[in-house]
């Protein structure tokens, strides 16, 4: 539950861009969340574009403990998404890294943000090579878009001495 409320101020500080649409169970054991940042649906990117990918987040029984799935249900080409639509999140998984980090993670391999593709080891073997040589003929292509977060708001605690 404290994932999903996280998942909400996600939606917030990214205005509106990162949405819950749908939760499975109560605590959830799946999330689809809808990301409204351009990526590319097909090799013809930058002319081929989807404006929103939707995407399933499934928590096993072991969750947190053990890294949660994340599948894309809309066509897109990337070299960190396997052709079934599952996202290759990496190697390493924190039991404290949180939904929000996960979504973060996923917005940014959709929009080929250069810190967070991974083309040397990729999960779709066709999209990296497509994507080494796009780089080069369109640099200013990628990222598709900047991902801009408001700062997560603070809650100031007045202590008793301050009154």
């Amino acid at each position: 539950m404290q994932d999903l409320a996280k998942l909400t101020r996600l939606g917030v500080r990214t205005h509106g861009r990162i949405s819950v649409l749908e939760t499975v169970d109560s605590p959830p054991s799946q999330i689809v969340i809808s990301l409204d940042y351009k990526t590319a649906p097909t090799p013809q990117y930058p002319v081929d574009v989807r404006a929103k990918t939707r995407a399933r987040i499934l928590m096993g029984a072991r969750y947190p403990f053990q890294e949660p799935a994340v599948e894309i249900l809309d066509p897109i080409f990337n070299p960190n998404v396997y052709p079934s639509g599952r996202v290759c999140l990496g190697n390493k998984w924190l039991a404290t890294e949180g939904l929000d980090l996960v979504v973060m993670r996923v917005a940014k391999i959709l929009t080929f943000d250069p810190e967070t593709v991974n083309d040397r080891n990729p999960a779709n073997m066709e999209a990296a090579m497509w994507f080494k040589v796009m780089l080069e003929q369109h640099p200013e292509a990628f990222p598709t878009e900047k991902i801009e977060l408001e700062p997560e708001a603070v809650t100031k605690t007045v202590r008793w001495s301050e009154m």
